[in-house]
C-alpha cells in the first residue's frame, strides 16, 4: 500500500494537510522550517507536533550517530506517545 507523505515545514499547511485521509505524515527538514519561518528548530519541532498526530520526521544536523540520539532525544523523547 502506498503511503503520501508531505515534505512541508509551514505549519498551516500541515493543518490543511493533516486533514486529509490520504496524508499519513509528513517530513520536513531545517531548509523547509528556515523558509517557513522557524526561528528556533527545537520549539518549532515542537509546534508541528502539536498540530498532528501523523508521524512526523525531522533530520537533525549530527553526523555522529551519538549527536543523532541526542538531538533526536532533544526534540522528541524517546517515550512519546507511549
Amino acid at each position: 500500500m502506498t503511503k503520501i507523505f508531505c515534505d512541508i515545514a509551514d505549519k498551516n499547511l500541515i493543518r490543511k494537510f493533516n486533514k486529509k485521509n490520504i496524508v499519513k505524515g509528513f517530513t520536513t527538514n531545517p531548509s523547509l522550517m528556515r523558509k517557513a519561518g522557524a526561528k528556533n528548530y527545537t520549539l518549532y519541532c515542537k509546534e508541528i507536533i502539536k498540530i498532528t498526530n501523523k508521524p512526523v520526521s525531522f533530520e537533525v544536523f549530527s553526523d555522529h550517530e551519538s549527536g543523532m540520539i541526542s538531538q533526536g532525544n532533544t526534540v522528541v523523547p524517546a517515550n512519546i506517545g507511549q
